[in-house]
C-alpha cells in the first residue's frame, strides 16, 4: 500500500508535527481540535499509525462527552448478545444458534465487539459466519455492533446472552444461554420467535 501511496519525508514530517500538536491539544481538553489535527496529520501522511489510534481514542472521548448520547443498536423486535471474539475461537456457538432460530424469527443476535479490534475481528467473523452458514438470506438475523463500553448496547431489547462465559457484569441481569441449552431462547423471547414449522 506505500507503494501505491508514497509519503515523502517531507509529508512525514509534516504529519508528525500536525499528531505532535493534536496530543498537545488533548492534554488541554481541547478534544475536537485535537480530532482535527489528527485528521490533518493523516491527510499528510495517512501511514501515520500514532495519529490514527489517537484519532481512535479522541473520537471515543468525544461521544462519551456530557451531553452526547451513544445512540442504541437498531435490531429487530428482540435481541440475543453475543460476543464476536467467542463467536470467532469457536464457530460451532453460530452454527447452534442458525439450527434454532432463523430469518423468520424477529430476533438479532447482537455481536459485541471493542471498536478498537472491530476491523480484524470483523473480517474473522465473517469467516465464521460463511463457515456456521449463516451468510444466506433465509439465516437468522446478525449485526455486529462495535463499541467500547458494553453499556452502550443496553438500549436494544436485549432479552438474553448467548456465551459459554460469564456474564459481563452490564448483563448479569440477563439469562444466559449457550449452545447446549439454545433452544431455551424459543422461551426467553416469546412473540419474536416462531415457532418452526418442522425441526430444524
Amino acid at each position: 500500500a506505500t507503494e501505491v501511496l508514497p509519503v515523502s519525508a517531507e509529508e512525514q514530517a509534516a504529519g508528525a508535527l500536525e499528531a505532535a500538536a493534536a496530543r498537545d491539544a488533548a492534554r488541554r481538553g481541547r478534544l475536537e481540535e485535537a480530532a482535527r489535527r489528527c485528521v490533518a496529520a493523516l491527510a499528510r501522511d495517512p501511514w501515520n499509525g500514532a495519529a490514527r489510534a489517537e484519532l481512535s481514542v479522541l473520537l471515543r472521548r468525544i461521544e462519551r462527552a456530557p451531553g452526547v448520547r451513544v445512540p442504541a443498536p437498531v435490531t429487530r423486535a428482540a435481541a440475543v448478545l453475543a460476543f464476536a471474539d467467542e463467536l470467532v475461537e469457536d464457530p460451532s456457538l453460530l452454527t447452534a444458534y442458525g439450527r434454532e432460530l432463523s430469518a423468520d424469527d424477529d430476533v438479532t443476535l447482537l455481536i459485541h465487539a471493542p471498536a478498537a479490534h472491530v476491523e480484524e475481528l470483523g473480517a474473522a467473523l465473517s469467516r465464521a459466519v460463511a463457515e456456521a452458514g449463516l451468510d444466506g438470506d433465509d439465516a437468522a438475523d446478525l449485526l455486529l455492533h462495535p463499541c467500547e463500553e458494553l453499556a452502550d448496547v443496553l438500549g436494544a431489547p436485549l432479552r438474553a446472552v448467548y456465551t459459554r462465559r460469564r456474564k459481563p457484569a452490564d448483563v448479569v441481569t440477563l439469562p444466559r444461554v449457550d449452545d447446549t441449552t439454545v433452544r431455551e431462547l424459543r422461551s426467553l423471547l416469546g412473540p419474536a420467535a416462531r415457532e418452526p414449522a418442522v425441526a430444524r
